[in-house]
């Protein structure tokens, strides 16, 4: 069964609940009180019975002369039957044969019964005791007061009916239960219509949330849900967007990667692939120069391949640093050291303004932050012409390092600045083929900074070219 039809079942369901529930309670307590009413009711035409008794009270100045006494009892109530009372009282009747005297002579009719009514009231005191009549429970029936001078004698009480049968009685009750009937069955029908209404509406995002899961298992993640509630739903279709969104960013960065892998691969392959076939053919010998040009193809070849790897370990955060307190400053200047040789030969003038960090140190992996200003120095010593210079200095900036790498001209279009740390990521891909470079060393810097919780920025530099800015979290006391 549909959820649509589960939800408008357990609405109609407990709708159907609620409405028997409130027309039973109605009609029981429409019931009980008519039967209270119609018993108040009696109790007001019996005003002439507790006048009587009040009479009777004050002639014999109590109740002894009643208190079980039921012939005398009977008597009063036979004398004063209530005017309207649907308790007719028996006729008289005629003397049976055993009731007939010997000597023939008639005897007199016997005295009627007690009314029926006799049989509902009951006699208390002032402090609701039994005199005479019913028996039964003072809080079941319907007292009426008899005061004598301002003084509580007695009560006078009534039974209620269980049965009603009088017509008007009956007619009535029939009319409200037809009504409540009526009443319940329009309710009903109502609660049906706003519960399959309902049902819908609210499964109306769950169907589009659907439809996009499907999408998003089919491989099309520019599928998107458009819900405008402010509810749970609506919080999580802007969820689902999001993931989608998501989704399709890293299936476009999947394709970018195998593109640019394919392609980073396939240059120095279809050069190895030329140098040898130029070999077999005997368009080249066997020199030197030739194994020199292959060798520098499956060189960088491996050092590709070796960057993916690195940055496949990084990225899937699979990398065991071993982090501890380092001085970052330190590590800089070691690797400023190491490839100031190169820097002097290509003609690049290195000016480092690295200042102690005594207040606090970096916890993290000494040999992956080595890697980072190897990365970052490689790059300035790649791409900036000569004669050129390298900038790098150092400063507190609160509870972090930072650390300024610039290089002189050329620089980098603003429009290329947001994608320097992407994968693969070229300016100029003829160029930096010449200059040997994988287009991985960036992302490998931004992958271990971020493992460090740091940051890395790029922008342009004041000398023309670019300007790296490296921002890592200090730990007092290290």
């Amino acid at each position: 069964m549909k959820l649509v039809y589960k939800l408008f079942a357990a609405f109609l369901f407990t709708s159907m609940l609620i409405v028997a529930l409130m027309a039973g309670i109605m009609q029981y307590f429409a019931s009980e009180h008519f039967a209270d009413y119609i018993a108040k009711a009696e109790m007001v035409r019996l005003t002439g019975i507790r006048e009587v008794l009040k009479a009777e009270y004050r002639q014999n100045n109590g109740w002894d002369h009643i208190r079980n006494n039921r012939l005398r009892w009977d008597q009063i109530l036979r004398e004063h039957q209530p005017e309207g009372s649907d308790d007719e009282p028996f006729p008289r009747r005629a003397p049976t044969a055993a009731e007939t005297p010997r000597d023939g002579n008639p005897a007199p009719s016997l005295p009627p019964p007690a009314p029926l009514i006799a049989r509902r009231l009951t006699l208390y005191d002032g402090q609701k005791r039994f005199i005479e009549g019913r028996r039964e429970l003072p809080q079941n029936q319907v007292l009426g007061e008899i005061a004598v001078d301002g003084r509580t004698v007695g009560w006078l009480g009534l039974s209620r009916k269980k049965d009603l049968t009088d017509p008007l009685q009956l007619h009535f009750i029939y009319e409200q239960t037809r009504a409540f009937v009526l009443v319940g069955g329009g309710i009903l029908i109502l609660a049906a219509l706003i519960a399959f209404t309902l049902s819908r509406h609210l499964l109306r995002p769950i169907r589009q949330l659907t439809v996009g899961a499907h999408a998003l298992a089919s491989r099309r993640f520019d599928v998107r849900v458009d819900v405008h509630s402010a509810d749970e739903l609506g919080e999580l279709a802007n969820d689902f967007n999001k993931m989608a969104t998501t989704l399709e960013r890293y299936e476009f960065m999947r394709r970018q990667w195998i593109a640019d892998v394919s392609h980073e691969l396939r240059t120095p392959l279809a050069v190895l692939r030329g140098e040898i076939e130029a070999v077999l053919d005997g368009v080249r010998d066997m020199r030197r120069e030739t194994l020199e040009s292959v060798h520098a193809e499956v060189m960088l070849l491996s050092k590709i391949i070796d960057d993916l790897h690195a940055l496949t370990i990084i990225e899937s955060e699979a990398l065991n640093m071993t982090k501890e307190p380092v001085d970052a400053i330190a590590i800089a200047a070691n690797i400023i050291k190491v490839f100031q040789p190169r820097f002097s030969e290509r003609g690049i003038e290195v000016y480092s303004n690295l200042v102690p960090n005594k207040e606090g140190a970096i916890m993290g992996d000494p040999d992956r932050l080595a890697q980072v200003f190897s990365n970052i120095c490689e790059n300035s010593l790649r791409y900036t012409d000569s004669p050129g210079e390298v900038h790098i200095r150092s400063e507190q900036r609160g509870d972090s390092l930072l650390l300024s790498i610039e290089d002189s001209a050329p620089g980098v279009p603003d429009s290329a600045i947001p994608f320097i740390f992407d994968r693969l990521y070229r300016v100029d891909r003829s160029r930096s083929r010449k200059k040997g470079g994988s287009g991985l060393g960036m992302a490998i810097a931004k992958a271990i900074v971020d493992g460090h919780g740091g940051k890395i920025t790029a922008s342009p530099s004041q000398w023309g070219g670019l300007q790296i800015e490296i921002t890592l979290p200090l730990v007092k006391g290290g």
